[in-house]
């Protein structure tokens, strides 16, 4: 492409309104407070049965998290989006899903609903995966097209954004 730079040159950075570690705090904060909000009309809740499948996607997106962050470093490439992208990621989770922190993170957030035992924060989860979807990963893929263009289209043609 004729507006790819070399991997040295870049100096920009993803220019996010909100960051997604935030944006997970804020999903979390809205969805106890819808859930605690819905509780005053209507009493729906999934069962204490499903606390333990929360701590088991809990505990599971963390361990992929630490797995991305290993893949991160090992390409020398920065996680923080507050920092150039330096390389393209491929291996790993980034086989099935060019977003596995993100994905990691919509799980932990339905993880944390089932071992809240609340169903309304869990029907949230579709919102926040949009959320995700609009607000940071269509940013990054703009950035990662004008960064690393045809490697970039490549990956985008082999790999699904979510799963």
């Amino acid at each position: 492409m004729e507006n790819q730079q070399s991997h040295s040159e870049i100096d920009g950075r993803l220019d996010l309104k909100v960051l997604p570690l935030t944006m997970c705090l804020y999903m979390l904060m809205g969805g106890i407070f819808s859930s605690w909000l819905a509780s005053w009309f209507v009493s729906v809740e999934l069962g204490r049965a499903w606390g333990f499948a929360g701590i088991v996607l809990i505990v599971c997106a963390y361990l992929n998290i630490k797995w991305c962050f290993r893949i991160f470093s090992a390409a020398k490439t920065n996680t923080n989006t507050t920092k150039p992208a330096l390389a393209i990621v491929n291996s790993g989770p980034y086989k099935l899903s060019r977003n596995p922190m993100y994905l990691s993170y919509v799980v932990a957030y339905a993880g944390v609903s089932l071992l809240a035992n609340s169903f309304v924060m869990l029907a949230l989860t579709p919102a926040f995966i949009l959320w995700l979807t609009q607000w940071v990963i269509k940013h990054e893929e703009s950035y990662l097209e004008k960064y690393f263009g045809d490697e970039y289209l490549s990956l985008k043609k082999s790999t699904r954004r979510w799963l």
